[in-house]
Order: structure tokens, then C-alpha cells, then sequence
């Protein structure tokens, strides 16, 4: 297959795949029966996730739904096990590290409703409580302690990547060099040059151009309160980063966030 053959199959492809998404995208989808597989598979994470997704976002008839969820919850003990493990101090920790603590608390939040209408009540405020300590900073019964530092000095590298539109431009050329090369000159049509033009520049675009990425990534030196200096990298979206001179908790490898200065203050 020549690489113009190649590159009409292509755009073949992403239409019927754009044309088939559009299709399907407005029909209301019903995760329960994929729970049930991924359940029967012992996928327990996937079965979770699924029940979840179907009751606080897809439901059309809640209540009946609800209602089966919970018989099968009954059922298989270990999708509660594994609803009770996502509010363990040390996952609020990993979605800190992986979100920030502003964004995490808004998806913990989001998922606290759903293990309330599935756990027992006393399952809940366990796991409403240990939330409340993580993100509130109180020292409770929930995890490990968290150590204290104060952060000496940041060096930010700017790793941002701005699409050059190469991609699209090739693919232009292919898209315009195919419709050339299968027109004779009785059917040659300008406008259907500028048609395959955008169309292989669409292409050309969606395989071969990375998408402009704002990206910052900073190595922070904290001192911590026992005398030792040791370093966290974060990766952000903006150049904004910890001033020097702020007293942190972390834990290590990732979890690192401003704290009260006082807590910088105690000696160990």
C-alpha cells in the first residue's frame, strides 16, 4: 500500500470511528451489567468503579438501581472491603500526591457519596473521619504521622511543549496531493482540493501533532524538624511553586503541602 492509499484509508477510518462516537455518545449507558461481569471475573476495582459511575452519574431510574447494587453488595463482601480501602489515610494521601489537595477533596468528596448509599453507617463516619483528618490536618487514629520541614530552597525547569502544527501541514499536503493525483483534469474541482486539504491537515494533526503542554517541574530542598535535608519533585501547570522559608508537611515519596508554621517550630 503506497503512502496515499495509506493515507485515504486513515482518514476512512477516523471518520467512520468520529461518525460511530457521535452515534453512540447520546445513548444512556447502563454500567451495572459490566459490574456484574467484572465481579464475576474477580475485577473487584473495575466492578466498584463501574457501580459508581452507573448510580452517580447515569442512573435513569435511581432508586430501583440503587436497590440492586446494594443486594449485590450484600453478595460480595469485598466490593465494600474495596470501597473501605479507597478512605484509608494512605489512598487520601496517594490522591493528594497525584492531584493536589484542593482537587483531591472534591473527588473523595464525590465518591464519599456513593460509598454512603452503599456501606453501613458506621462504615461511613470511619471513613468520613479519617477524611476529615487527612484534609483538615488532625492528628488522629487514621495512618501514620506526618513529618514537618521547612522548605531552604526551589529550582523550577521550564518543560512546556508548543505544537508547531507540523503534523497538520503534512497531512494538508498529503490530503491535497491525493485528491490531485485521482482527478483528471474534467473533474478537478477547487473547492475539493480545499475540502481534502482540511481533511488531511485534521488527520495530520490528530497522528503526528503532540499537543501544546504547559509543564513545570520543581525540585523542592526541605530542611525537616530532625536536621536532615531531602528533596521532592512536583510537576505542575503553572511556574507558580512554594516560596522558600515555608514550613511543610510531607511524607515521602510525594506528599508535600503548606502547614501551620508553628509545626516547624517544635523540636524533635
Amino acid at each position: 500500500m503506497n503512502e496515499i492509499a495509506y493515507t485515504r484509508l486513515t482518514i476512512g477510518i477516523l471518520v467512520a470511528v468520529l461518525i460511530t462516537g457521535c452515534a453512540t455518545g447520546s445513548v444512556k449507558e447502563n454500567h451495572i451489567e459490566d459490574a456484574k461481569i467484572a465481579v464475576n471475573q474477580n475485577d473487584i476495582p473495575t466492578a466498584y468503579a463501574y457501580f459508581e459511575s452507573h448510580i452517580e452519574r447515569l442512573s435513569s431510574s435511581p432508586e430501583q438501581d440503587l436497590l440492586q447494587v446494594r443486594s449485590y453488595f450484600e453478595k460480595n463482601p469485598s466490593l465494600g472491603s474495596y470501597g473501605h480501602s479507597i478512605f484509608t489515610s494512605e489512598n487520601l494521601y496517594k490522591e493528594i500526591e497525584g492531584h493536589g489537595k484542593r482537587v483531591a477533596k472534591k473527588i473523595i468528596d464525590n465518591r464519599l457519596s456513593f460509598y454512603r448509599k452503599v456501606a453501613s453507617s458506621s462504615e461511613f463516619e470511619t471513613a468520613s473521619k479519617c477524611v476529615n483528618e487527612v484534609f483538615e490536618g488532625i492528628r488522629g487514629g487514621c495512618g501514620r504521622e506526618l513529618n514537618y520541614g521547612t522548605i531552604v530552597d526551589a529550582q523550577t525547569v521550564d518543560k512546556s511543549y508548543k505544537n508547531t502544527g507540523a503534523g497538520a501541514q503534512l497531512g494538508s499536503v498529503y490530503g491535497q496531493a491525493g485528491y490531485i493525483d485521482s482527478t483528471s483534469i474534467y473533474d478537478y474541482s477547487a473547492t475539493g482540493q480545499v475540502n481534502s486539504a482540511i481533511v488531511g491537515g485534521l488527520v495530520g494533526a490528530l497522528l503526528l501533532d503532540r499537543p501544546s503542554e504547559q509543564r513545570f517541574d520543581t525540585t523542592y530542598f526541605v530542611l525537616t524538624n530532625s536536621g536532615e535535608t531531602i528533596t521532592f519533585k512536583r510537576v505542575s501547570k503553572e511556574p507558580l511553586r512554594l516560596p522558600a522559608g515555608s514550613c511543610v508537611e510531607f511524607r515521602e515519596p510525594n506528599y508535600l503541602e503548606l502547614t501551620n508554621r508553628r509545626n516547624c517550630s517544635e523540636s524533635n
